[in-house]
């Protein structure tokens, strides 16, 4: 895949604000230009008064000299005003292409911790370093205007003095430079601390975790870690500020000596008629102006450089997941089939060495129910997550006739929205048909427990937000999840583990209640419970990631074979 330059990026970045940028490169000039040309007034208005001119010529020079300082107090508010302008549609652009691309990336990437840093580093590119290299590149821009200039005026005076601050500006910014080298590597390891001490932060003020923290007493251990963490990042801080404290003396001293050096030969001219005393004095504004200048241009390339690893990851992000977006689809077929998915010798690793899926064949017919049975860690789950093309590295063939397919996880999520909208998810084009939100509640057994609660289908569920918000139990969550599952009304339905919190009675009236709503629908129930086994057409038995039996219950009960022994030893938890 090829990267696009960071330019690119940025240009792409600007749509929209193409001419908010345009003002803030008019505003940020008077910055850096306005300094120079007072220099200018200072040595004009002191020539002025050395030469015996009309009181009004020192005047004039003076209110502009004045004027200057006005300008740059008008300038800086309005600058402020367009920066937040850009730097806010900027920053929601760029959420908007990150949460995109991670909305579609393989489910896989989400359990690698350096793809989390990446997401969290392209959050950072996106807060507030896309708007930090455009405003640089306008910073650059104008300061190249005042310091063309600069030249002018020193030329003026004396050539041997841009020879003089090219020195002393070489020293002072390879001093600069290797710092943000070594800030930059820093930056890296501090993010990848940093994570750990932000995890166990969230753990130590979490009321999820709260329960089990104070029931085993581990608060002290995981504080203890949370320092640990926090204090390893601070000594990699620590350790570099020592280390340029001592450089820092060093370079400070060379500077003193060269600035010696310049007044030096600058009182020389001066004591021999080669320069008026309004230029000796300016000389001095001069060399501020020459070494600001120079080093904010060697500043904003040291920080373009410094965010170009921000922009990498940035890139990584958007980009990455979208070559993997394309390579799923190109399993996605139309038109009708008899089969809603055929699966041919599909094998997926999370990682090298580690094979869940072992020469996967499976024909998937349309209106079909199928169990698909196995111990924890056969890979029934994995399976499911393919099928829904949440995991795509897999090899073998896949090939999908309906992209309508819907899902519910035994990890279901517990969304911290209202009752209505937790089951409206599922379809999100029907999320305000209150009418069939409520029939689905009712037909998920959640009837009489929304006549209790405050606000019916409107009640915020959870506290995460809201002191009012209600919680539920872990059956009624999961009971959620099967109608937000079904809302959808997908062609094919995948069901993982979805009664893992019910009893056995319960779990089988629940499957019952799943055949019936689905009578028209290709189902696919997960478990590693056989209370679904005589509910559906088809039961496909997993183990250690290959499919070892295949066929009704009748005929592999009749095998006699690992199904047969799987069935009977929970056969007594339905009787």
């Amino acid at each position: 895949m090829k990267h696009e330059p960071n330019i690119k990026l940025i240009l792409q970045s600007m749509h929209g604000t193409w001419l908010l940028v345009v003002f803030l490169f008019i505003a940020f000039l008077p910055t850096y230009i306005v300094p120079v040309i007072r220099v200018r007034f200072t040595q004009n208005i002191i020539s002025s008064i050395t030469d015996n001119q009309s009181y009004e010529m020192v005047a004039t020079y003076i209110v502009l000299f004045v004027l200057s300082y006005i300008i740059l107090f008008l300038v800086s508010p309005i600058t402020g005003v367009i920066s937040s302008h850009i730097q806010y549609r900027i920053t929601n652009n760029a959420y908007s292409r990150i949460f995109k691309s991670v909305a579609v990336a393989d489910l896989k990437e989400l359990d690698n911790v350096d793809y989390l840093v990446k997401i969290k580093r392209a959050c950072m590119t996106a807060d507030s370093i896309i708007y930090s290299q455009i405003e640089s590149i306008i910073k650059f821009g104008s300061s190249i205007v005042s310091f063309v200039y600069l030249l002018y005026l020193i030329k003026e005076i004396n050539l041997v003095y841009i020879a003089l601050f090219t020195v002393m500006t070489i020293i002072q910014n390879v001093y600069i430079w290797k710092m943000t080298k070594e800030t930059i590597q820093l930056s890296k390891y501090v993010d990848r601390v940093g994570r750990k001490h932000d995890y166990f932060l969230s753990l130590l003020q979490s009321r999820e975790y709260a329960k089990e923290i104070r029931s085993y007493k581990i608060y002290d251990w995981l504080e203890r870690k949370r320092y640990d963490a926090y204090h390893d990042k601070s000594n990699e801080h620590l350790k570099l500020n020592k280390k340029w404290a001592l450089k820092s003396g060093v370079w400070s001293a060379v500077m003193y000596l060269l600035e010696g050096i310049i007044i030096v030969y600058s009182f020389y001219l001066y004591s021999n008629n080669y320069i008026t005393i309004s230029k000796f004095i300016s000389l001095v504004q001069i060399q501020i102006q020459f070494l600001s200048t120079v080093s904010l241009c060697f500043s904003i390339l040291s920080t373009l450089k410094q965010n170009k690893a921000y922009f990498d990851d940035y890139r990584f992000i958007i980009q990455s997941v979208h070559a993997q977006q394309t390579e799923a689809e190109w399993d996605v077929q139309t038109g009708y089939s008899e089969n809603v998915a055929e699966i041919r010798g599909l094998s997926y690793s999370y990682r090298e060495g580690n094979t869940v899926l072992e020469d996967i064949t499976l024909n998937i017919r349309r209106g079909e129910n199928i169990a698909i049975l196995g111990e924890n860690g056969s890979g029934k789950s994995t399976l499911a997550k393919i099928l829904c093309s949440l995991l795509k590295s897999y090899t073998g063939s896949l090939i999908v006739y309906d992209k309508n397919v819907s899902a519910v996880f035994q990890d279901y999520a517990k969304f911290s929205f209202t009752l209505k909208e937790n089951i409206g998810f599922g379809n999100i084009e029907r999320i305000d048909d209150t009418t069939a939100i409520e029939n689905m509640l009712i037909k998920c057994g959640m009837g009489k427990h929304l006549e209790t609660l405050p606000n019916g289908i409107h009640t915020y569920m959870g506290k995460e937000f809201l002191k009012n918000g209600t919680d539920i139990s872990t059956g009624q969550w999961q009971k959620v999840s099967i109608g937000r599952g079904l809302y959808a009304d997908a062609d094919l339905i995948i069901f993982d583990e979805p009664t893992a919190a019910l009893d056995p009675i319960a779990e089988y009236e629940q499957f019952k209640f799943i055949k019936e709503c689905l009578l028209d629908k290709t189902t696919i129930l997960i478990s590693h419970r056989i209370g679904l086994t005589k509910l559906v057409d088809k039961i496909v038995f997993l183990k250690d990631g290959r499919i070892i039996e295949y066929g009704t219950h009748n005929d592999l009960m009749a095998k006699k074979g690992v199904y047969y022994n799987f069935y009977n030893c929970q056969a007594q938890w339905y009787e």
